[in-house]
């Protein structure tokens, strides 16, 4: 069965970005859950996001067992980090969070760079648009960029 590049670029971004489970997924799309493993099987690379809030915390360990796992059938499998989001400044939870992360994860996990927390990025997430072309100016457009930067060479 060959599954189209839009659906797998679906699935890909619901269970990567916004951390959606399988069954979830596979509801949502109206496929199987065979379908969406399969996807996530044939992955090469993982980008785990973490919003700087503490209940993403409690589901991070299960996002990290299921990159191992998938890698155990997936050789190419490679996780090129973690990725700091919505991190705000001036909210002390926003703060402790990523102070733990970074103080808990070896740092080579970790990306150099944290995307924040900005009005323009929760405008563009509500309109569903990118906040890069949203926003290029906004802090959150310069992060993202920024990362797109650190992965360039990593993906060629």
């Amino acid at each position: 069965m060959v599954i189209h590049a839009d659906l797998s670029a679906q699935i890909l971004r619901l269970y990567r970005a916004e951390r959606w489970r399988v069954g979830t997924i596979a509801r949502q799309l109206h496929v199987h859950r065979d379908t969406v493993r399969r996807v996530l099987a044939h992955s090469q690379h993982v980008i785990v996001p973490l919003q700087c809030e503490p209940l993403a915390l409690q589901t991070t360990t299960q996002i990290l067992r299921a990159v191992r796992d998938a890698s155990a059938t997936n050789a190419s499998l490679v996780l090129d980090g973690i990725l700091l989001t919505m991190l705000e400044d001036g909210n002390a939870v926003s703060q402790r969070v990523a102070e733990y992360v970074r103080a808990q994860l070896p740092a080579e996990l970790l990306f150099d760079v944290a995307i924040p927390r900005t009005m323009a990025s929760i405008d563009a997430f509500a309109a569903g648009q990118p906040v890069v072309l949203r926003a290029p100016d906004d802090p959150a457009s310069r992060a993202y960029t920024r990362l797109a930067e650190i992965l360039d060479p990593k993906l060629q």
